[in-house]
């Protein structure tokens, strides 16, 4: 017999061809798991499985290596997430934001924004949801440096921006964060928009 691997994979997973030259002859090949495109789908959906509950490969490959069980490396772990993972969260999450606004039938809805920094402080992620179905409508990713002033009144100018301009109307903006050049902001930016009737409230407690 021999066997085969694919990259990035120990010796123990693959595929086995054999053949016998019994009666009758017969052969075949085994493999560890179903293969598409030369891609063994148990390594994506591992890998996959392991990201979106946010488990970091040195804790997986540490518990693999454990059980004894041979696992991919680190580059495929990451490189399988980005060529096979993360284009489908991409297009489930925007083909859910396209039905959301088409939903609203062009009525305005209310709105809710918040975020938070990274461990470094150097990045500030700003979040927008529909307050009526609890569903994320956008997001953005702001980076010290780039952007200049607060970070909070960018993120969100960003994101409002974006929205708008997908075709969505908003009647109230909430958020928990009591920021002066965000309020400044929303009510110069977006009060004379006619898509855009603005109420801006704060220090609204979570799950209220």
């Amino acid at each position: 017999s021999s066997s085969t691997t694919s990259s990035g994979i120990n010796a123990e997973y693959g595929e086995i061809c054999y053949k016998c030259d019994g009666f009758p002859a017969h052969g075949g090949t085994w493999r560890s798991s179903p293969v598409i495109k030369d891609k063994f789908l148990c390594n994506l959906l591992i890998s996959g499985a392991a990201y979106l509950c946010g488990i970091t490969y040195n804790s997986l490959e540490s518990f693999m290596r454990v059980l004894r069980v041979p696992y991919v490396s680190v580059r495929h772990f990451y490189r399988s997430n980005a060529v096979s993972l993360f284009p489908i969260i991409v297009d489930k999450w925007t083909d859910m934001r396209r039905a959301l606004i088409a939903n609203a039938g062009g009525q305005h809805i209310d709105v809710a924004g918040y975020g938070h920094y990274d461990s470094d402080g150097d990045f500030y992620t700003f979040n927008v949801m529909a307050i009526g179905t609890g569903a994320i409508l956008d997001f953005f990713v702001v980076q010290k440096g780039v952007y200049t002033g607060d970070l909070v009144t960018a993120g969100c100018r960003e994101v409002i921006n974006n929205l708008i301009k997908r075709g969505l109307k908003i009647r109230c903006f909430v958020s928990n964060y009591e920021n002066s050049e965000l309020t400044k902001m929303m009510k110069s930016s977006f009060t004379s928009s006619p898509v855009f009737r603005i109420t801006v409230m704060f220090g609204i407690k979570p799950g209220l």
